[in-house]
């Protein structure tokens, strides 16, 4: 699908639910005091979450050369035009180094593909870096928030641009008579 710095990101299957699991419970392990109870295991998720998940929605995971997942995130069909976005993480070892970025463009992608131009998004307060990674990349706060497990979850959302029915050839006249040569 795609790579960044000796990291692939791909579909995951169920072969990939121990390291999701650790991939999880890895990146959110220094939170989980801020976590309620609830909160943490509906966050790092049980076996049979995880492989709920995997059948409900398209999750992606960010897989290092070593065949270690480092990444994960998963989208969630809400309806033909919404996706919400889930269980973003990164371990610790491979946060600022394009693994993030990788994971959300890849989850992009995907609801652009199968025409999702509304994308949503939950975070809970104590992190803070994961809320300014989303308004770095074209998210916005919609100022709404829920309760939810004993911790307040902010709402951040994203409008994609719809996908043209037919794509314009990369160079040559287009339909209004104007010549493109752009890619």
């Amino acid at each position: 699908m795609s790579s960044v710095q000796g990291v692939r990101v791909r579909w995951a299957t169920t072969s990939d639910v121990p390291g999701i699991l650790e991939c999880l419970r890895t990146a959110f392990e220094p939170f989980r005091d801020d976590y309620s109870p609830r909160a943490y295991v509906a966050t790092v998720l049980t076996r049979a979450m995880a492989l709920r998940r995997l059948r409900s929605m398209t999750v992606f995971v960010a897989v290092a050369q070593n065949r270690r997942i480092v990444g994960t995130v998963a989208v969630k069909r809400v309806s033909s035009a919404h996706a919400h976005l889930r269980g973003m993480a990164v371990v610790p070892q491979f946060q600022g180094k394009g693994v993030a970025p990788a994971l959300l463009t890849a989850a992009l992608r995907h609801c652009r593909q199968v025409d999702q131009t509304w994308v949503t998004l939950e975070t809970t307060v104590p992190l803070q870096r994961a809320a300014r990674f989303y308004l770095d990349h074209g998210f916005r706060a919609t100022g709404r928030f829920r309760h939810w497990g004993g911790m307040k979850l902010l709402e951040f959302e994203r409008i994609l641009p719809k996908r043209t029915a037919t794509p314009r050839p990369a160079s040559g006249p287009r339909s209004d008579g104007v010549r493109s040569t752009e890619p």
